[in-house]
């Protein structure tokens, strides 16, 4: 669905930062998740807004689905939550090392799974060498 506002006048409209129109997912009775947290952007494909973080940040994450699965979350390939039949999955991870990271979460209600990713670079600690200054 493509959403639009203004105000009162029309003179200001709230939209992407690219300009474009924003648009928010409609989901039948099958199976549908999505991540929440980080945020997304209402773009027609939504695009996570872009990740900035150093070693020893946090992220937050919230994964959730429209009707009660078995769901899993990953953090660079290893499992850090999992939740039976429910609807959501909520965590802060805490980043430690630099270079590529991926979220992965899962769902399977028992009849249809799916998972989704979220992926950012870490950029690595940089070294500041003394002045070489007499």
């Amino acid at each position: 669905m493509a959403v639009l506002f203004r105000n009162g006048s029309g003179s200001q409209v709230q939209r992407n930062a690219d300009g474009s129109d924003m648009y928010l997912p409609v989901y039948n009775n099958a199976l549908a998740a999505r991540f929440l947290l980080p945020p997304f952007q209402p773009y027609y494909t939504s695009v996570p807004e872009p990740v900035q973080k150093s070693i020893d940040d946090t992220l937050p994450v919230k994964f959730m689905v429209n009707k009660p699965a078995s769901l899993s979350l990953y953090f660079n390939g290893a499992q850090v939550l999992t939740a039976g039949s429910a609807d959501s999955l909520q965590t802060v991870l805490t980043i430690t090392g630099s270079g590529n990271q991926q979220v992965i979460a899962t769902a399977d209600d028992g009849i249809n799974s799916l998972a989704d990713t979220i992926s950012f670079f870490v950029a690595a600690a940089v070294n500041t060498a003394p002045s070489l200054r007499e």
